[in-house]
């Protein structure tokens, strides 16, 4: 499912939706992708991982899964099982 923001996203986990992962991008208007991906305080059974294109992509938390831009298909979907492997530590 595609949505137009971070916090359409937050509404629709709040109301009761449970994605396996949420993918986001790093930079965003009003809310980052490191910012949407504390949902797993909340959450710790939702997966994030954030796509950027920008440097300082490191120093998102370890514990998301990060892609940076651009890739190739191989490697979005390396990404995804990663995602959907992690546990909140």
């Amino acid at each position: 499912m595609e949505l137009g923001s971070a916090l359409e996203g937050l509404e629709l986990i709040q109301a009761g939706t449970q994605p396996d992962v949420v993918l986001t991008d790093h930079l965003m208007p009003g809310m980052s992708g490191a910012e949407l991906a504390r949902l797993r305080i909340d959450h710790p059974h939702i997966q994030v991982m954030i796509i950027s294109g920008y440097q300082g992509i490191d120093l998102i938390a370890p514990e998301v899964i990060r892609l940076g831009k651009p890739f190739r298909r191989k490697q979005l979907a390396a990404a995804m099982q990663a995602a959907r492997e992690q546990v909140l530590v």
